[in-house]
């Protein structure tokens, strides 16, 4: 019970740090939504700080282990895997760098940020796996290296963390990764896997990650 009580603490934590952003987030917060005094929330964390880094935890295992469910499940195509691991992966690396730059970065919270450089490794490892499955099935062109491919995305993904929305255009960061994505494959792919990635829509619903 003492388990499942701190696991409801740091749910009623997560939806207080997204509803309120790292600056408003508080303790009296985290216990209004956690269901539970101040007094048992302390009995718990100790402190902000604490509390905030056991967020980052939880956040990070459950995001990981959904991206795994979804590149391990063998009942989704190689296009749709990358697609959702891609977009999921995008917006957690985003969300987590913003919020680790609000809340004073790696020297304030340096378990989360260990874990933080964990989950980008696990991201990597991730992507990896899918571009080696798309290349097994003959998607990739001989003569393109699927290991430096991986990184090319990964490198995609995050230099458009650090892009600022453009100015004056009629689209966003979550829709030149879109089209990034799109180009990339297709320029990367064979015969065989230009044909069958002609009928997919790249991150077709690029809203979900802005």
């Amino acid at each position: 019970m003492a388990d499942g009580l701190r696991e409801q603490i740091i749910a009623g934590s997560i939806e207080a740090l997204r509803d309120l952003g790292i600056r408003g987030f508080s303790m009296d917060a985290a216990a209004l939504r956690s269901g539970v005094s101040r007094k048992t929330l302390y009995n718990y964390f100790a402190s902000r700080l604490e509390l905030l880094d056991a967020v980052f935890e939880g956040s990070f295992k459950t995001t990981i282990a959904s991206l795994e469910a979804i590149a391990r499940d063998p009942g989704i195509d190689f296009v749709t895997k990358l697609n959702r691991v891609t977009e999921e992966g995008f917006r957690r690396v985003r969300e987590s760098s913003r919020l680790f730059r609000q809340g004073g970065g790696p020297s304030i919270h340096p378990r989360s940020a260990a874990l933080y450089r964990e989950f980008r490794r696990s991201l990597l490892s991730l992507i990896k796996g899918i571009v080696e499955e798309g290349a097994n099935l003959g998607y990739v062109r001989p003569d393109v290296d699927h290991r430096k491919l991986t990184y090319v995305v990964i490198n995609m993904v995050e230099g458009l963390l650090y892009l600022e929305d453009p100015e004056d255009e009629p689209f966003t960061r979550p829709e030149i990764l879109q089209e990034s994505i799109k180009i990339l494959f297709l320029g990367a792919a064979s015969p065989l896997g230009a044909e069958t990635l002609s009928s997919y829509s790249f991150l077709a619903s690029p809203e979900a990650v802005q």
